[in-house]
């Protein structure tokens, strides 16, 4: 069995602060990091996960998080199998 997931991919960007600003304050973040995700990679990752061959239709950008989403599923759509 095999399946094709049509849907979302995108990156989460977190930002780490000692306190939650006030309205129209800014604060400066400590740590920074990101989240690869969007429900249809999700959904892709899960599947696959499960044993089933699994294929990604969606768009991203050409940029370094377009290139961090494509390199994120083919290590992990690939070594599920």
């Amino acid at each position: 069995m095999n399946i094709c997931v049509l849907g979302s991919l995108n990156v989460d960007l977190m930002i780490s602060t000692d306190r939650l600003p006030v309205k129209g304050e800014t604060v400066h973040g400590n740590d920074g990091d990101y989240l690869l995700g969007g429900k249809g990679a999700n959904q892709a990752v899960a599947a696959s996960r499960m044993g089933i061959e699994t294929n990604m239709i969606g768009c991203i950008g050409q940029d370094t998080f377009g290139d961090k989403i494509l390199k994120y599923l083919r290590v992990v759509l690939v070594k599920s199998f």
